[in-house]
């Protein structure tokens, strides 16, 4: 069933597909740059059934959720801190908050997507293809490598702006 539209319509839903597109771009520039200390409270619903699913877990409901990023956050801060002491002499002399972010580099550009608006505009799904790049800091050195995948995400209009419902 093919559902109509006015023009007025078609144009909030063009509307709220280019907010939903800014939202992941904002979101993937963030999670470079290392802002996972606001993520959640900056991209996140305040549903209760929030849930984040990754390779390494899956959270359920804004404490679990706020608590991925914030683990996040702490090992950004131990990472700086480890390459800080690694590296006295180039780092030695600036503050926890001077150096948090150095060393690890990660980035998940996304691709390709696709979203689909409810008809009644309240929530909304996307999906998008993933090619993550990374480097890492180990025992043996420097080591780079690629990530594939696709990110899906479910949204919610709240507080006038759309607004990660689950994400996987």
């Amino acid at each position: 069933m093919q559902t109509q539209f006015t023009t007025e319509q078609l144009l909030w839903r063009f509307e709220d597909r280019r907010e939903i597109i800014n939202l992941m771009a904002r979101y993937s520039a963030d999670y470079l740059l290392k802002r996972e200390r606001d993520m959640f409270h900056s991209y996140w619903s305040s549903r209760q059934d929030v849930s984040r699913a990754i390779n390494e877990g899956y959270y359920v409901g804004p404490q679990a959720v706020a608590g991925y990023y914030a683990a996040l956050d702490q090992r950004n801060a131990l990472i700086a801190k480890l390459i800080q002491e690694k590296f006295p002499e180039q780092l030695g002399q600036y503050s926890p908050q001077e150096i948090y972010g150095v060393g690890t580099i990660g980035y998940k550009p996304l691709d390709t997507g696709v979203i689909e608006i409810a008809s009644d505009g309240q929530t909304a799904k996307g999906l998008w293809m993933i090619r993550g790049s990374y480097s890492d800091l180990t025992e043996q050195g420097v080591i780079s490598y690629w990530v594939w995948g696709y990110m899906a995400c479910d949204f919610v209009w709240e507080n006038d702006a759309w607004k990660i419902w689950h994400m996987q």
